[in-house]
């Protein structure tokens, strides 16, 4: 749809916390189209506002934007209360598939697990809970705004004491950039910046909620999995290195095309390495990784493999 929002209520009023395809900031809820659904635990579904006695005359209906296509759902707090809500809205009549649907639903919980951080439980959430605006910026990476080296030492620490307490497995991967020196011999340092920074949200963007993206120096990056099989691991460096493919950077020069090279290590239920242990194994996975394209042509390549190591 064109418009999407997250909506976060304030007395009678609507704060748009997330908000693409229309420039809006705050509204009356009298004034909005999120009244039924405030009022609502299920999803609301106006195919055409035009046809529905509650939207026929509405003001965002008949004058502009003009909206013809409404779905929201409210996001509810841990006592069941609508504290905001997750909406799209579209120019034109639709109707929603069933697997629009289930998206919908999907969306809505993201948004709620964000909003509601008094609900999560991962290291990652604690670990913010627990720190003052001053060391929760040293833990963070000033220019791609994710966790920066000593964070990932204290997250995968936690992950790994997690692991053992609930014989979970937990796995890193280690994430290198493929020609990053040549990106900034050849286009400037801000060019190089401007990677790190594209390659990060990428990688944000590709991993699943709870997993850690860290940027621990360089043009280096390690992704903390908790709970995670072998299989998953590897599925989630691959869905992350099409990401970064898919994503060029935009220069004046043209578009550099990105890609990254990637080494696995999976810690398994009942092993006792350490986290210098799994990160180290992960860093042999991702120089085999490396020796195995070595006569490729580097970021022009689509692909560039994938290596994974076990630890003992």
């Amino acid at each position: 749809t064109p418009v999407a929002a997250i909506t976060v209520r304030a007395g009678q009023r609507l704060w748009f916390k997330s908000i693409v395809g229309w420039n809006v900031r705050e509204l009356s809820i009298a004034d909005s189209l999120s009244e039924r659904t405030l009022a609502s635990t299920e999803a609301v579904i106006i195919e055409d506002t035009q046809l529905d006695s509650t939207t026929a005359k509405h003001p965002l209906v008949v004058g502009g934007p003009k909206f013809r296509f409404y779905a929201g759902q409210a996001l509810l707090d841990h006592r069941g209360d609508a504290v905001g809500a997750f909406e799209v809205f579209d120019l034109r009549p639709r109707a929603l598939l069933e697997q629009d649907l289930q998206n919908l639903h999907d969306l809505v919980q993201l948004a709620r697990k964000e909003l509601l951080t008094t609900d999560l439980h991962d290291a990652q959430v604690q670990l913010v809970k627990k720190l003052d605006l001053a060391r929760r910026e040293a833990l963070m990476d000033s220019l791609t705004a994710v966790w920066n080296r000593r964070a990932a030492d204290e997250l995968l620490q936690k992950a790994i004491e997690s692991a053992d307490e609930h014989k979970l497995a937990v796995a890193v991967c280690v994430i290198d950039i493929n020609q990053f020196k040549a990106i900034n011999d050849s286009y400037g340092h801000p060019a190089g910046d401007r990677a790190l920074q594209k390659v990060a949200q990428s990688l944000v963007s590709s991993v699943r909620d709870g997993d850690a993206v860290c940027r621990t120096g360089g043009d280096e990056f390690l992704i903390i999995m908790p709970q995670v099989s072998a299989g998953e691991a590897d599925t989630i460096a691959d869905r992350l290195r099409r990401t970064v493919h898919h994503t060029p950077l935009r220069t004046r020069g043209g578009a550099i095309q990105l890609t990254v090279t990637t080494g696995i290590a999976v810690r398994r239920p009942g092993e006792r390495s350490t986290a210098e242990d799994l990160v180290q194994a992960a860093d042999r996975a991702l120089y085999q990784a490396k020796q195995s394209v070595a006569g490729l042509n580097g970021p022009t390549e689509p692909f560039p493999a994938r290596a994974r190591a076990q630890t003992k």
